[in-house]
C-alpha cells in the first residue's frame, strides 16, 4: 500500500505511474493532455515538417537535369590530310555529318567518325534556362555532379548544426534555441533566392542548413516532451502526413512557378511564421523540471491549466510530489546555474557541464548512441535516395515524384495502426526487410541480364512504390524510437549526434540521381542492403512501447517496471 496525500487528487480520477521514476504522465493527464493548449502548440510546431520537405527536396525541382545538347558552334575546323577545313561551311555540309550530342560534337564522313570534341559554345536546353540552376549555370556533362553538390553542402550544414549546436537546446532550453535558429534560417534561405552566383548560393545554403537542423531538433524534442506515453507516436504520425502534403505542395509550386529563383523564394517565405514563435510557444515542461527551474515550471503549469480550463492545484501538487519528493521544496532550490543543475541531473557530485565525453564514459549510452546513429544514417540514405530517384519512375518528371510522395499516405496509416500494437522494434524489423526484398527485386528487373518480359515496365513502377510504403513506416518508427531511448538530460544532444549520422546519409543521397542515370539497378541494391542490416543493429536495444521517457542516465540502467494504477478514490495501489 502506498500512502499519497489526499489533497493532491480529485476523486474518482485514475493515474498511471511508476514509483519514483520521474514519470510525467500523471501530470499531463491532470493538465488534460489533449486540451486546447496542446492542440494549438502542436499545430504551430507541426508547421515545421512542411518547411523541412521544402528545404530538403527542393533540389529535385530547382536543380533538375533538363534534356540538352551542344549548341551549334559558329565554326568547326577539322584537319583532314594535313588540311584544315571548316566542316560547317556550305561546301562541306554535303560531305560531313555533324551530330550534336549531349556533351560532344561528332563529325563523321559516312559511317566513319573522323572528329569528336566537347561542346564549344555552350548548350541548348529543352526548357528555358531559368527553370533550373543546372541550365542557368551549365552544370551538365563534366559538371553534372555539381548539381548534387548543392544537397551535399546543405546537408553538411545540417551536420555541423547537429554536431555543434544541438546541445544548446539541452543547456539553454528548447524554445530559445528554436526561435533564434528559425529566424537565422529564414534570413539566409530567403537571401539565397536572389543570388546569381553558384558559389555564393552554396554558402548561403550551407548556413541555412546549419540553423535549419538545430531548429528541427528543438521542434521535435518539444513535441515529444509535450506528449504522454500513449500519445508519443501521434506527432510523428501527423508529421508524416504533413510531409506528404508538403511534398505535393512543392510539386505544385514547381509546376506553377517554373522559375527556380521564385520557387526558392516561395518555399523560403513559407517559414515566415517563425517571427511569431517567441509569443506562440512555451518552453518544455520536462526540460524546465530537469534543470530545476521551479518558478517557470509552476507558471507554465498554471498557464496550461488556465487554457485547458482545469484546476491547477492538482497539477501543481503532482509537480511537487513527482519532481521534488525530498523535503526541500522546489521554490527553495537554487536555479541560478542552469548548466550545473542540468549536469547534476546526469552526473551527481560533479559540477562541470555536460560534456561530449559523457557519451564515451557511459558504456550503455555509448552503445545506444552508436546504434541510433547507424539507424538514422541507413534510414535517411535509403528514404531520401528513393525520393531523389522517384522522378525516374516514369517518363513524366512530375508524375514520378507525385506517385512516390503519395506512398507516404498508406505508410503513415500503417505506422499509426501498428506502432502501438506490435511495438517499435517489430516495425523496425518487419518493414525494412520488406523494403529490401522489393527494392532488390526491382534491381534484378533493371539488370542487363533481365531482358524484357510482359508486365516488366509495370513492375518497375509498382515494386519501388510499395517499397516506399515500407520505408515510410521504417523512417517514422526510427525517429520515434531514437527519441524515446535517450534520457531527458541528454536527449537533444544524443538525437543531435544521431541527426549528424542521418545528415551524412541525406547528403549522400542526391548522388543516387547521377548513379541511376548511368547504372539503373545500383541504387536499389544499395538501399536494400542497408535495410537488411537494420533489424540486426537494434537487436540488443529495449522495446520502448508503453515505457515513460527516461529522465536521467540512471534510468538507462533500470529495467522497465509494470504500470501501476493509483485510484484517487481509495489511494491504494492495485
Amino acid at each position: 500500500m502506498l500512502s499519497v496525500p489526499s489533497h493532491l487528487f480529485h476523486p474518482p480520477v485514475y493515474y498511471h505511474l511508476r514509483i519514483m521514476d520521474g514519470n510525467f504522465d500523471d501530470l499531463f493527464q491532470a493538465l488534460k493532455s489533449n486540451g486546447l493548449y496542446q492542440k494549438t502548440r502542436c499545430a504551430i510546431l507541426l508547421l515545421y515538417p512542411i518547411s523541412m520537405i521544402f528545404q530538403e527536396s527542393s533540389v529535385v525541382f530547382i536543380g533538375k537535369m533538363p534534356d540538352h545538347h551542344c549548341r551549334t558552334p559558329e565554326s568547326l575546323n577539322v584537319t583532314i590530310h594535313n588540311t584544315s577545313r571548316n566542316v560547317l561551311s556550305d561546301e562541306s555540309n554535303a560531305i560531313f555529318n555533324i551530330t550534336l550530342e549531349q556533351c560532344n560534337i561528332r563529325v563523321s564522313n559516312g559511317s566513319d567518325v573522323i572528329f569528336t570534341t566537347h561542346c564549344l559554345d555552350g548548350y541548348v536546353y529543352s526548357e528555358p534556362e531559368t527553370h533550373s540552376f543546372v541550365s542557368e549555370w551549365d552544370l551538365v556533362c563534366e559538371k553534372e555532379m555539381m548539381s548534387d553538390h548543392l544537397q551535399l553542402v546543405f546537408m553538411s550544414g545540417e551536420l555541423v548544426g547537429s554536431l555543434f549546436l544541438s546541445r544548446f537546446s539541452d543547456t539553454h532550453g528548447r524554445k530559445k534555441t528554436l526561435v533564434w535558429s528559425s529566424l537565422v534560417m529564414l534570413i539566409f534561405s530567403t537571401t539565397s533566392s536572389f543570388v546569381h552566383n553558384f558559389v555564393l548560393f552554396l554558402i548561403l545554403k550551407f548556413v541555412t542548413g546549419v540553423f535549419f537542423a538545430n531548429a528541427g531538433l528543438s521542434t521535435y524534442t518539444l513535441l515529444i516532451e509535450m506528449m504522454p506515453t500513449d500519445q508519443r507516436a501521434l506527432p510523428e504520425t501527423i508529421k508524416s502526413l504533413l510531409i506528404l502534403l508538403g511534398g505535393l505542395m512543392l510539386c505544385v509550386i514547381a509546376m506553377v512557378v517554373q522559375h527556380w529563383h521564385f520557387i526558392q523564394l516561395t518555399i523560403s517565405l513559407y517559414s515566415s511564421y517563425v517571427v511569431l514563435l517567441y509569443w506562440l510557444i512555451d518552453e518544455s515542461l520536462i526540460w524546465l523540471c530537469s534543470v530545476k527551474k521551479s518558478k517557470e515550471a509552476e507558471a507554465l503549469v498554471r498557464k496550461i491549466a488556465r487554457i485547458n480550463k482545469v484546476d491547477p492545484e492538482k497539477a501543481l501538487g503532482l509537480l511537487q510530489l513527482k519532481l521534488w519528493p525530498n523535503p526541500k521544496k522546489c521554490d527553495e532550490l537554487d536555479t541560478t546555474d542552469t548548466k550545473s543543475l542540468l549536469h547534476n541531473q546526469c552526473e551527481e557530485k560533479k559540477e562541470s557541464r555536460v560534456e561530449m565525453k559523457l557519451f564515451l564514459t557511459n558504456s550503455r549510452l555509448l552503445k545506444l548512441t552508436v546504434t541510433a546513429m547507424y539507424l538514422w544514417f541507413a534510414v535517411a540514405l535509403s528514404t531520401q535516395g528513393l525520393v531523389m530517384t522517384s522522378t525516374y519512375l516514369t517518363d513524366d518528371f512530375y508524375l514520378g515524384y507525385t506517385l512516390g510522395t503519395l506512398m507516404e499516405l498508406p505508410g503513415t496509416i500503417l505506422f499509426w495502426c501498428l506502432i502501438n500494437r506490435i511495438g517499435r522494434k517489430r516495425c523496425l524489423s518487419i518493414f525494412p526487410l520488406m523494403a529490401a526484398f522489393l527494392l532488390i527485386c526491382t534491381s534484378l528487373l533493371n539488370a542487363p541480364f533481365a531482358g524484357t518480359s510482359p508486365g516488366r515496365d509495370w513492375l518497375l513502377i509498382a515494386l519501388p512504390l510499395i517499397g516506399r510504403i515500407a520505408m515510410s513506416v521504417t523512417y517514422q518508427s526510427s525517429i520515434l524510437y531514437a527519441n524515446e531511448l535517450f534520457p531527458t538530460c541528454v536527449r537533444n544532444t544524443g538525437c543531435g549526434m544521431a541527426y549528424v549520422a542521418g545528415s551524412i546519409g541525406v547528403l549522400l543521397s542526391p548522388y543516387s540521381r547521377t548513379l541511376v542515370r548511368h547504372v539503373a539497378w545500383a541504387p536499389n541494391v544499395m538501399f536494400g542492403a542497408l535495410c537488411i542490416s537494420l533489424p540486426l543493429a537494434i537487436r540488443s536495444l529495449p522495446e520502448t512501447l508503453g515505457r515513460e521517457l527516461p529522465q536521467t542516465l540512471e534510468d538507462l540502467e533500470k529495467k522497465p517496471q509494470p504500470l501501476i494504477t493509483v485510484s484517487t478514490e481509495n489511494l491504494l495501489i492495485k
